[in-house]
């Protein structure tokens, strides 16, 4: 998973349990947000061309670094050391229509965990990405007429940034089998240029496993998250190695359903 969608999934995370144990936890927003480094770039085509800015954290912060390298790069071309205070920084070495990588770090004595990180790419006068491919849009029928509007705007912002965009409905009616079908369906037409498929709203996926990979597990009767988690957390974009997926947490043995969630995770990361 590309790690500024780590990041987000992270927040995201972070957020509802901010809403779910709010009033035990008595987090503020501020605090849950600061969990991760939330991070915007401004771009110049003069000197310094990129100026990343981000959110502070409301906890003492012992150390801030920031890391560039080209996209795709296995290694940093540098790592630097910031301020503790530190809300923004000017890349002044930025090369001109060259697209970078950037990662902010941050060391605070925060109770959700004491490093948080943010992602962004950011490059000045960068060419745009003409085609990306294509991208299978599963729209819950539920939402396909009240939200038709935000629709079209997400496949024209889409169609924007380089995808095209196929779409398929499913109603939240249909077993998780009918929703593979429809998605593949839409795969075997171009299998060499589908790159990517978005879930949008209450689709139907499977659930499978006895597992806890939040570690929130207590023994009953207490409250706790052990049992089945959905599938589609670990399944992958080609249709063959969903209709694996899919198979395993619906062939009706429960014993061998156990490891589902952690196997899927092993062979398709």
């Amino acid at each position: 998973m590309d790690n500024s969608i780590k990041g987000a999934c992270k927040l995201a995370f972070l957020l509802v349990l901010s809403g779910a144990i709010g009033d035990v936890m008595a987090y503020t927003e501020g605090e849950v947000r600061s969990a991760a480094v939330e991070m915007r770039a401004t771009v110049s085509a003069a000197v310094p061309r990129v100026t990343l800015q981000w959110n502070a954290s409301p906890y003492p912060v012992t150390n801030q670094t920031v890391s560039r390298r080209l996209p795709g790069a296995a290694d940093w071309e540098f790592t630097s050391s910031l301020s503790p205070t530190a809300v923004s920084w000017a890349d002044t070495t930025a090369a001109h229509q060259t697209l970078y990588e950037y990662r902010v770090e941050r060391v605070h004595n925060s109770p959700l965990g004491a490093v948080a990180e943010g992602w962004i790419w950011a490059g000045a006068e960068v060419s745009a990405v003409e085609d990306r491919g294509r991208l299978i849009l599963a729209v819950d029928a539920t939402m396909a007429g009240p939200l038709a509007d935000e629709l079209h705007r997400l496949v024209s912002d889409l169609t924007g940034d380089g995808w095209e965009v196929v779409r398929t409905d499913i109603s939240r009616a249909a077993t998780p089998i009918q929703a593979r079908d429809a998605i593949r369906g839409w795969y075997a037409v171009d299998p060499g240029r589908t790159r990517a498929v978005l879930l949008f709203g209450h689709l139907p996926v499977p659930y499978s496993g006895i597992v806890c990979p939040d570690g929130h597990w207590d023994p009953p009767p207490m409250a706790h998250h052990r049992g089945a988690w959905p599938v589609y957390l670990n399944s992958p974009i080609q249709p063959e190695q969903i209709t694996t997926v899919f198979e395993w947490a619906t062939g009706g043995d429960a014993a061998a359903a156990v490891g589902v969630a952690f196997a899927a995770r092993e062979r398709f990361s």
